[in-house]
């Protein structure tokens, strides 16, 4: 079943030059995927792809001079980016959570974990502070955190960055959501707790139905704890399908260079050359990767189609029937 669905969404940063000209910068250009209930999708691409602007885009977090100018994000039947700012603090937090890096910052410094607790639940249902304080306590257990009666009672400098990236996901999960959004949640930790972390992410998804979003630049991450990818590239995603069928049959050329990236290819001097993506003031028309792209002809000027099935890409030369 098909949990979130967003299609075309494109956002801009609108400003304007020292002559008071408008200049649009072409952030976000018509993203699109899907995630079906108890599946993890790996949103993927290099810093700066707009993998991070799409979480925010589809949340409603947006500030100026950021602007949702066009799409749709379907969420349990209802197009957030169609919603009032009510509603959506009404749906954040509660049906949708959504969980950052760097852990500390986006803990209170100033109040326990278990006030923590009782002030996130009690912002979206009527409960009393003995119960929303219980509640805290069976979240932080179920995330593996030793002890959680007495975490309950710690400040959030008093934990280790894994101990404060497991509390967020409690957190994130004390109000049965039904979205995670886990926007590089491992990023600044070591590889063991990295590796925790995202066993607790797959389990707790597994476990509970929830559809998780997972931003990240490793596809190390993706190949190992994803069901589907969206490959983005300067703000489109250019594939997207079954993890397994992406990596070992990739459509679209630049999924191919990115895979082609490697560490090992990389030692051995026989990587693909950087590809950084073009001014986002100044986007060509047509296939925005044509510029760095083996296979451009002239047909590329063209804005290029969705070809494929269940494993697609936006490129005139991907196989119409890719399964």
């Amino acid at each position: 079943m098909t949990l979130l669905a967003v299609e075309n969404l494109h956002t801009h940063f609108i400003t304007r030059d020292l002559d008071n000209r408008v200049r649009v910068a072409r952030a976000l250009n018509g993203v699109t995927f899907t995630l079906a209930a108890g599946h993890i999708l790996g949103l993927v691409g290099e810093t700066g792809a707009g993998k991070s602007l799409a979480a925010m885009s589809i949340l409603g977090l947006l500030r100026p001079p950021a602007r949702v100018v066009q799409g749709s994000a379907r969420f349990e039947g209802k197009d957030l980016l169609a919603l009032g700012q009510d509603a959506l603090d009404r749906l954040r937090g509660s049906r949708i959570a959504l969980v950052v890096q760097s852990p500390k910052s986006s803990l209170d410094p100033l109040a326990q974990v278990g006030r923590q607790f009782v002030r996130l639940q009690r912002a979206h249902r009527a409960i009393d502070g003995a119960t929303a304080l219980e509640r805290g306590r069976a979240m932080l257990e179920a995330v593996g955190i030793p002890d959680p009666s007495r975490r309950l009672y710690a400040w959030p400098h008093e934990l280790s960055g894994g101990m404060a990236q497991r509390v967020l996901i409690a957190m994130a999960l004390v109000n049965d959501p039904a979205l995670l959004i886990a926007d590089e949640p491992t990023t600044g930790l070591d590889v063991t707790v990295q590796a925790q972390i995202l066993d607790l992410i797959r389990g707790l998804a597994r476990e509970r139905g929830i559809g998780v979003v997972l931003i990240t630049h490793d596809l190390g991450v993706v190949a190992h704890y994803c069901d589907d990818v969206a490959v983005m590239f300067c703000g489109q995603v250019m594939e997207s399908g079954p993890v397994r069928s992406v990596f070992e049959a990739p459509l679209h050329p630049y999924t191919q260079a990115l895979l082609a990236s490697t560490p090992e290819r990389l030692r051995r001097g026989t990587a693909q050359p950087a590809f950084a993506p073009p001014d986002l003031f100044r986007l060509p028309k047509g296939c925005l990767y044509r510029q760095r792209c083996p296979l451009a002809a002239p047909v590329c000027a063209r804005e290029p189609p969705w070809r494929g099935g269940e494993h697609a890409a936006l490129c005139h030369f991907a196989p119409a029937g890719a399964a």
